[in-house]
């Protein structure tokens, strides 16, 4: 009898293990629950060095709606910065850093809670930039031998992000003549090979984020990192076009690694749109005066400062450059999945294995102004896509 149920016994077990096996074959194992990290740019500026109006605002909303964000990327323009005075620079800093208190305070994000790069607001000079890294001594030191502190990359979660320096108050050769606007990416090698190891270890996403879109949407439709109006004012210079093909140059990189979303600011508006398979979001609405979009065609410029209140006429050049589809219907930006909107925003990307689903919540400003809120602001879902390696599926827009 012992050796009957010893035998029975074990005829279960056997059984057992069948079973667990099956279900380990047959039955895929669940994802993983993911994170979701933020981003936010542009802004610093005004006479108390950020908007405190603003800012806070967004960033209050931001931590209170989402307790289990684990960090922020702020790619520029924290200050308004300033070429001769760097305890000028200092202070804006200290004040930037005031108003990002609700994520510095946030006790369960990682450190160093928020991730950050220069913009062209930083870089006024070399004392500018110097108390940038003094403020942000966090940041990784694995960049190239002279964009240490400034461009970098680390790794979260299986995923890759990198930061670019896309601004700098000199540019490396003393003799270029496009030093007044040395707006590009001069670490394209370095680029090339981190992105080439990020996919050799296995990376699951890769973000990149710097300061200067490579697609401009508004009133910086003539610099950014393409430089057109340089082109246009200088067509007798053979070299005319080099930022534009530097511009190139960086979203081939970030297409043949298939990043998954550049995100940048410097267009003082929310925008995004797939480029080659890779999403340029710009997340300009940090506090900064908000700017206007590109006029399509038939449109007049609608709430755009005077400076930058160019018809579609006058944009007509610059889309022809840029190669951007600008006939009838067509919506006079890289690509005509483009989305955008002039509101104050962050974004929140909301990463799981397969997929990253990216919100964005904005407020407007208040009415007859473009740098603050209303007293009665509501700060709601403006915008909602989502990135897949497979599909980029829009859900809703503004």
């Amino acid at each position: 009898m012992n050796t009957h149920k010893k035998f029975v016994g074990r005829l279960l077990q056997q059984y057992t293990f069948m079973l667990a096996a099956l279900i380990l074959i047959f039955v895929p194992l669940p994802a993983a629950a993911g994170y979701t990290f933020g981003a936010a740019c542009d802004g610093g500026g005004g006479e108390e060095g950020s908007y405190m109006n603003v800012l806070p605002a967004l960033m209050e909303h931001m931590v209170k709606n989402n307790p289990s964000i684990r960090f922020l990327i702020f790619p520029g323009d924290m200050i308004a910065g300033s070429s001769s005075d760097a305890q000028l620079c200092r202070r804006e800093m200290e004040a930037w850093k005031k108003a990002m208190a609700p994520v510095y305070n946030h006790p369960r994000m990682a450190e160093p809670k928020i991730w950050v790069t220069v913009g062209n607001h930083e870089v006024k000079s070399k004392e500018s930039e110097e108390c940038f890294l003094k403020a942000f001594p966090h940041s990784p030191k694995n960049g190239p031998e002279d964009e240490k502190g400034f461009t970098y990359s680390f790794d979260y979660e299986g995923d890759h992000f990198v930061s670019v320096k896309t601004d700098r108050w000199i540019p490396p050769d003393p003799g270029d003549r496009f030093s007044s606007r040395s707006r590009y990416v001069a670490c394209l090698d370095w680029l090339e090979k981190d992105l080439a190891a990020a996919r050799k270890k296995g990376a699951r996403h890769i973000f990149v984020f710097g300061h200067q879109p490579a697609f401009p949407i508004g009133p910086h439709i003539g610099g950014a990192l393409p430089n057109v109006l340089w082109i246009l004012k200088h067509p007798k210079d053979p070299d005319r076009d080099r930022q534009l093909k530097l511009r190139d140059r960086f979203w081939d990189i970030l297409a043949r690694h298939r990043v998954t979303a550049y995100i940048c600011g410097h267009e003082h508006a929310y925008a995004r749109q797939s480029v080659r398979g890779v999403y340029q979001v710009i997340t300009g609405g940090g506090g900064a005066p908000i700017f206007g979009i590109n006029a399509p065609f038939g449109e007049e410029p609608r709430n755009l400062p005077d400076w930058a209140a160019a018809k579609f006429e006058d944009l007509v050049p610059y889309y022809r450059i840029l190669g951007y589809p600008h006939g009838p219907g067509d919506k006079c930006q890289a690509s005509n999945d483009f989305v955008g909107g002039r509101f104050f925003e962050y974004v929140l990307f909301h990463v799981s294995q397969d997929s990253v689903t990216v919100c964005t919540y904005g407020a407007d400003p208040a009415p007859g102004f473009n740098d603050r809120l209303p007293e009665n602001y509501r700060i709601e879902l403006k915008d909602s896509f989502v990135i897949s390696p497979c599909f980029q599926s829009p859900i809703q827009g503004p």
